[in-house]
């Protein structure tokens, strides 16, 4: 692979896993990372690395000016659901100001090809659960909708020629470890913060158990790490453009996720039921067929690889 990238956030849980895969594939490889979240110490050394913000443009410039980037891969952003409803400035001040710091400076730069990091939260609910790439959108959170402003703006870049290509990848839930062994102290994602609450001794919160679902809690999909950067590095070997579900067609409650987890614990999680957190649907389970129609992709991990790789990642075991 004869490409250069740049890759926003490259120092996250996402980031240091897709650069080391890419270099691999012997692309150069430019992180750009604000390391509030990121792990320095995880990045391949084979990448180049510069510290800085999405939400400073000058930043962005100054990498985009000593580079000549084929591609940027922007996965810079802040995420936690519960958070953005906490905090919904500073959501839109990251997520929103800074894709547009980065499509603007594409613009200058003449960077042509995208590659963007969203989410299955752009979805509005619907009866069944179930989320191809035609569903209707409308948010239930603040990070679902800086999301959606988001693709909108890369839209109306693309409309506009500004930029060439872009791929759009709208995740689901994000699990598992690719063996670098990524702990992040904050994470929100659900498989973290089980493998965290166990080694604390704490009890593991459940928001809501009333929902319309079989056993009255959310159901999901999870998608290991290792599948979702297969299929970003497919798409850009592909050449591809347009939007895609990243998922695997399968759900699982959250009920049924800590059953599966206390099989590889030595003993049973401590859970209590809270209530239901906002911004959060009762179930959301991915129709990725176009994903696997336009660049043959299909996710290969199950749950319990997923859970096995967060346990070894988190030291529980």
């Amino acid at each position: 692979m004869d490409k250069s990238f740049l890759v926003t956030g490259g120092a996250g849980y996402i980031g240091t896993a897709l650069t080391k895969r890419l270099i691999s594939e012997g692309a150069q490889v430019t992180i750009f990372d604000s390391l509030e979240t990121g792990q320095r110490r995880l990045v391949d050394p084979r990448a180049h690395f510069f510290k800085g913000d999405v939400r400073n443009r000058e930043d962005l410039e100054y990498i985009c000016s000593s580079n000549n980037f084929d591609t940027v891969i922007h996965l810079a952003a802040l995420k936690s659901v519960g958070e953005g409803e906490k905090a919904p400035a500073n959501f839109i001040n990251v997520n929103v100001s800074g894709t547009l710091n980065v499509l603007e400076v594409m613009r200058k730069k003449h960077i042509s090809n995208l590659v963007f990091s969203s989410t299955a939260a752009v979805y509005e609910e619907n009866l069944s659960g179930i989320y191809d790439e035609k569903c209707s959108l409308l948010p239930l959170s603040v990070y679902g909708s800086t999301k959606l402003m988001c693709e909108e703006l890369i839209r109306q870049y693309q409309r506009l020629g500004h930029i060439g290509q872009s791929v759009i990848f709208r995740y689901f839930n994000l699990a598992g470890d690719s063996g670098l062994k990524f702990f992040d102290a904050y994470a929100q994602n659900i498989f973290p913060v089980i493998a965290r609450t166990y080694l604390a001794g704490g009890d593991f919160s459940v928001f809501g158990d009333d929902y319309p679902t079989p056993d009255g809690t959310g159901i999901r999909d999870y998608i290991h790490l290792n599948d979702l950067i297969e299929a970003h590095v497919l798409s850009i070997k592909k050449n591809v453009s347009g939007i895609f579900n990243l998922g695997t067609q399968r759900g699982t409650s959250v009920k049924e996720l800590i059953e599966k987890f206390n099989q590889h614990l030595e003993q049973p999680l401590k859970v209590h039921v809270v209530g239901r957190r906002p911004g959060d649907a009762a179930k959301a389970i991915a129709d990725p067929s176009k994903a696997e129609h336009v660049f043959n992709w299909v996710a290969k991990a199950g749950i319990d690889e997923m859970i096995k790789s967060t346990i070894e990642a988190h030291n529980v075991i």
